[in-house]
């Protein structure tokens, strides 16, 4: 891939990614949101063992994970589409989200769960309408860490991706750092393109996560 083609193709890449880190981020909060409120709150069969495989599954190699990944994506179909790479990078960054609310779901209160119950909600309202709520400055931090990890990962965005209709931007970077006629300015103009939504993504949960943090320091 010359370097025209691939500077035509990081607006498009771009785009790409921005999909994918969103969509990981919204199925890493949907999932792992519920997921961490029942490991936290409930007793069930079998919960310190699925416990333990989500903690220490981050800690497998990625080198160890290509070829299952690969072979199970492609059993699927789904081979070179953005779907895959949401899958995986789901995959990759849930356990996270599982851990950092668990352990913040655990500290909440029995009395403000038992309260609600009393009042006449159900357990998924109890942690709809109270729990989650006070999440909310965790729940926006471990978003924002599984955007930045799908955002920037590489390794599976490459193996997976197929041409540049689904291609993600960092392997269109990859493309451009590798090129040896490289544009610098073109170069640093495409980093700038590419820093600015995680950069922006930073600022709109500011509040959320540190003067929620703050405020209820100072309230403490």
């Amino acid at each position: 891939m010359g370097i025209s083609d691939a500077a035509r193709q990081v607006p498009r890449s771009l785009l790409n990614s921005l999909t994918i880190s969103l969509s990981v981020t919204t199925l890493n909060i949907l999932l792992g949101a519920p997921a961490a409120f029942a490991f936290a709150r409930f007793l069930f069969p079998g919960k310190r063992v699925s416990f333990l495989f989500i903690i220490l599954s981050p800690l497998v190699p990625t080198a160890v994970l290509i070829t299952p990944f690969y072979l199970i994506i492609q059993w699927l179909g789904l081979l070179g589409t953005q779907a895959a790479i949401i899958l995986i990078h789901t995959t990759k960054s849930l356990p996270f989200t599982v851990l950092i609310l668990s352990v913040f779901f655990r500290k909440l209160p029995d009395e403000i769960i038992d309260a609600a119950v009393i009042d006449g909600c159900t357990r998924f309202q109890a942690f709809v309408r109270v729990a989650l709520p006070l999440a909310l400055p965790s729940v926006c931090a471990t978003g924002l860490f599984a955007f930045m990890l799908s955002y920037a990962e590489f390794m599976f965005s490459m193996i997976l991706s197929g041409d540049a209709a689904s291609r993600p931007l960092s392997v269109v970077m990859a493309a451009l750092a590798r090129n040896i006629d490289v544009s610098w300015s073109l170069l640093n103009a495409a980093i700038f393109i590419a820093i600015i939504p995680t950069l922006a993504l930073v600022v709109i949960v500011w509040r959320y996560i540190v003067e929620e943090l703050l405020s209820g320091a100072v309230k403490g």
